[in-house]
């Protein structure tokens, strides 16, 4: 229809511009409950201790503060988004600079970090571990005594005989010890690649408030309000249907907003307090006690003939996984998509490894892993090229995974189009003429991303005056999501963008989504509205009144 080629890939305006550049658009911050207390939380000033002793008395004879609340008060409580292995408040052993031991909950911000204060910790200080292949070492400390004994542990892939293990991942492919043999270059390089923050705008931002009747009332700075509700629910033994996450707008994500992070910790104060909290991070908070990427080593060995075709190669990826585990989705990287990488190699093999360090834990950011690994191998293949005083661009050519073919783990390249990808990039680019000037420089990379996929859903309603409304269960973390929803709608139901309204859902009022990840919601979500478009138009036509839902 001609609405569809106005509509779907022009550009439009998002529903949520206006709100944002007039500072209208609410976020967990802004939330302001009466009775509202201000949350603080104690955190550990070494890398590696043991709790000997938590005296919290002083810290009620600030004025203001109503609750306090430690670790050794509340034990057992562990977190994480699979693997649980994280404490709520440490009550008997810390394992990172930022590692939470108590809280407080007073009337003013002032008032909560006085009391923190005057919180005594006598901490046994241990010796610590920062790098990863130094966590591997027999002679280093181990962080955690029995990792398979926590809940959620993905026992199929536990490194167990690796000294501070945590998980395993690996691929093979051919005989690789033949395929050195074959070789007549054999180069090998090892890249160290540091931890990177996500840089999103806000600060994650925990608010809980108890109901008379006992139901939970939680706002955060989650991209994935259902998931927050789980980990909320597992950590303290609560049923997620006695909470409900009420969503409110995210500052930015890149992938670091997935979790419940600090509801938990407001949960224990309100439940003290009788009254809300509020708990908002500071920057210095987010930088040491966040989720940010994980610092890798990657070792790359790889063998080639004198005519430049690739015959072998070996990986080993070593992610420093910080003190815990339970920031992850799947306890550990989502790495299969893009081990293999663009390039034909018939003998192969990859390992992966995470591993406990006495650092902040690592989370997702974009592509999580995919960027470290990629970095090591396209410097690697550049390596390799130069050695055979080949040009880059030629030696990719020549090795290039091709449609039907294999890529270097030996899955079959179904549906991207690498080579004509990697020209139209080399044209674009201007590949072989000079350098624009001094200062300016050429390279090329190959790098393959898949999309996610998951459960997705949307509330679709046709209105008695004949507009629709779309009550979403994803959240628009800044990219769009409720405009293209909108988009959709319209299209499909014949309809001007000003008929559309997509609002935002909550754990109550939409079924469950997984969240923004994985490049995966105009994907998901798109296909839950064109579906619910389908089978709206159909009842319209059958002669369903209206409003219909």
């Amino acid at each position: 229809m001609d609405m569809q080629a106005t509509l779907i890939g022009s550009p439009v305006s998002q529903i949520h511009g206006p709100e944002k550049v007039t500072g209208r658009m609410r976020f967990a911050a802004d939330v302001d409950i009466p009775g509202m207390l201000w949350g603080k939380i104690l955190r550990s000033p070494h890398p590696h201790a043991r709790i000997r002793r938590i005296d919290a008395s002083a810290a009620w004879n600030v004025p203001g503060v109503k609750a306090v609340v430690t670790g050794q008060d509340a034990p057992g409580h562990l977190m994480g988004k699979v693997l649980r292995d994280m404490p709520v408040l440490c009550w008997e052993r810390v394992r990172y600079i930022g590692d939470r031991v108590a809280a407080v909950a007073a009337e003013t911000p002032e008032a909560a970090e006085e009391a923190l204060l005057r919180i005594d910790v006598d901490y046994e200080v241990l010796p610590a571990v920062f790098d990863p292949m130094e966590a591997m070492r027999p002679h280093a400390p181990l962080l955690h005594d029995d990792v398979a004994s926590y809940a959620g542990a993905p026992l199929n892939v536990l490194a167990k005989d690796v000294h501070n293990g945590q998980t395993r991942l690996t691929w093979a492919k051919g005989d690789v010890v033949e395929g050195f043999r074959q070789s007549d270059v054999i180069l090998e390089h090892s890249f160290s690649v540091p931890s990177r923050h996500q840089g999103y705008l806000e600060p994650f931002t925990s608010v809980l408030s108890i109901d008379n009747d006992g139901r939970i009332q939680a706002w955060c700075s989650s991209k994935a309000p259902f998931r927050a509700r789980l980990q909320l629910a597992q950590a303290l033994g609560l049923r997620d249907e006695h909470i409900r996450v009420n969503v409110v707008s995210v500052g930015g994500d890149f992938g670091g907003k997935g979790d419940a992070r600090d509801l938990p910790v407001a949960y224990l104060l309100a439940k003290m307090a009788q009254r809300p909290v509020k708990i908002v991070l500071s920057y210095w908070e987010e930088l040491t006690a966040s989720n940010p990427t994980h610092p890798t080593v990657v070792t790359i060995r790889s063998g080639v003939t004198r005519d430049g075709c690739l015959t072998a190669r070996e990986v080993r990826t070593v992610h420093a996984s910080g003190a815990y585990g339970a920031m992850k989705p799947r306890s550990f990287l989502s790495t299969s998509h893009y081990v293999g990488g663009g390039y034909r190699v018939p003998n192969t093999s990859f390992e992966f490894l995470q591993v406990y360090t006495n650092t902040t834990p690592g989370g997702y950011f974009r592509a999580p892993g995919a960027h470290q690994y990629t970095f090591a191998l396209e410097c690697h293949t550049d390596l390799l090229a130069r050695e055979l005083g080949m040009d880059p661009a030629a030696f990719r050519r020549m090795n290039l995974v091709g449609p039907g073919e294999e890529d270097a783990v030996g899955r079959p390249l179904r549906v991207a189009d690498v080579r004509q990808v990697l020209e139209a990039a080399l044209e674009a680019g201007r590949w072989g003429e000079p350098k624009a000037g001094p200062g300016r420089g050429k390279g090329v990379a190959i790098f393959g991303r898949q999309i996610g996929g998951g459960a997705a859903g949307a509330v679709f309603t046709a209105e008695a005056d004949g507009t629709f409304t779309v009550l979403s269960p994803t959240v628009d973390v800044g990219t769009g999501t409720h405009t293209i929803e909108q988009q959709i709608v319209a299209t499909e139901m014949g309809v001007p963008l000003s008929w559309v309204r997509v609002r935002q859902g909550d754990t109550d009022s939409t079924p469950f989504d997984e969240g923004p990840r994985a490049s995966r919601v105009t994907y998901t979500e798109g296909q839950a509205v064109m579906k619910a478009c389908a089978q709206m138009r159909q009842a319209i036509q059958d002669g369903a009144n209206l409003p219909l839902t």
